[in-house]
């Protein structure tokens, strides 16, 4: 089987064969013949990349946000036959519906090849409270269009596929196949060390750490975060707070951790590569994620493997990973006075939390493992090749 993956996402010039989504591709083309994948260039120029039955056609950048979009699904769909016609795809999977999605949609009626889709967020279930009307009516518009195009769909949790039959994408094309984590290389034991090395380095040896890991975007609601620090610090004066990523906010963050006067409490450590966060989950004590929406997070399965208790909110895939009271706390969203009491909670019983990491390490061990996903990804690309 030949595949074509259509993903908007920014790929390194070099690859790194440690990068999660490189490990990903290249463990799945054991199961096939080969994969050609249309993403984005971090710069201006297009190149392409092989390694071994994988091959990599990056797409360079340019123009505002709204231009780089309409540029991206042209060439695609553009380089997208040419690799039809030379290879004899069998399937084109579009690893989002925005972006990828309408490039593969084109493609498929374009060449008769059939297209799978992938559902890995509440993209038909998005808040009026967070988003505005007209962002909301395009997202499910297009979205819509998408699954219903596709032979196959992709739900990574129950709930996203619900939401997907409730906008009436047909049941027989839905399969739930979650995200995946290397609970092997997210592994506690292999990563103590460098975690109390990083935590002397910040003069952080004897404070408990809550972690956050992820795009600094409004969805990921970072800023509910910082609204409950104080209320942790009052508690816990001694606790510091990590949060590793970069965005469009950063800098509007930073301005709302002066007003707060969080001080040193709070380390921005900007963006990680895939292989430093093994190390920085291994620094943390509980993880914390209030996200507005989300699909199946491979942040928090990547934490829980780490044995880190987690503190999220009630969106997406989350309650199905995260068992309340067992292996972390479920929040509703935009709550951050629960936030502090349920993070205060964690800090103040370090008992409950090594109980919970366990148990959550467990979880991800026995369900999200890295080798049964990619063989249960490659089922659903077979669901929709010719």
């Amino acid at each position: 089987m030949v595949v074509l993956v259509v993903a908007k996402m920014v790929f390194p010039a070099r690859l790194d064969p440690g990068h999660k989504d490189v490990r990903t591709f290249e463990a799945l083309s054991r199961y096939v013949d080969q994969i050609h994948l249309l993403v984005q260039s971090p710069d201006g120029r297009s190149r392409e990349i092989r390694r071994g039955r994988v091959h990599y056609h990056l797409i360079g950048r340019a123009g505002p946000r709204w231009l780089d979009h309409v540029r991206f699904i042209s060439r695609a769909v553009i380089r997208g036959r040419r690799l039809i016609r030379r290879h004899g795809v069998d399937v084109i999977d579009a690893s989002e519906p925005i972006g990828g999605g309408v490039a593969a949609t084109l493609l498929s009626r374009l060449t008769g090849v059939p297209a799978a889709a992938e559902l890995q967020g509440e993209l038909l279930a998005l808040s009026p409270r967070d988003f505005s009307r007209f962002r909301i009516w395009r997202t499910r518009a297009i979205t819509r269009l998408i699954l219903g195009r596709a032979r196959a769909v992709r739900c990574v949790a129950g709930r996203i596929r619900d939401q997907a039959l409730a906008a009436g994408v047909a049941a027989h094309k839905l399969l739930v196949v979650p995200s995946r984590v290397d609970t092997g290389f997210f592994d506690p034991a292999r990563w103590s060390e460098r975690g109390r090395e990083l935590r002397a380095e910040w003069g952080w040896t004897n404070n408990p750490v809550v972690v956050f890991i992820g795009r600094l975007v409004a969805h990921k609601a970072v800023d509910d975060i910082l609204a409950a620090w104080p209320r942790v610090m009052r508690g816990f004066p001694e606790a510091r707070l990590l949060l590793v990523g970069d965005g469009p906010l950063v800098d509007e963050l930073g301005r709302q951790a002066e007003r707060l006067e969080l001080g040193n409490s709070v380390r921005f450590y900007g963006r990680a590569e895939f292989d430093q966060v093994p190390g920085l989950l291994a620094a943390g004590d509980v993880f914390l994620s209030p996200s507005l929406d989300e699909g199946l997070p491979r942040t928090l399965l990547e934490a829980m493997a780490m044995g880190l208790p987690a503190v999220v909110t009630d969106v997406g895939g989350n309650p199905e990973v995260v068992r309340p009271g067992e292996t972390g706390f479920l929040l509703p969203p935009r709550r951050p006075d629960l936030i502090a009491d349920r993070v205060g909670r964690l800090l103040e019983d370090g008992d409950l939390r090594q109980r919970m990491g366990r148990a959550g390490r467990r979880r991800v061990v026995e369900g999200y493992g890295f080798e049964a996903g990619i063989e249960s990804f490659y089922r659903f690309l077979q669901a929709a090749a010719r």
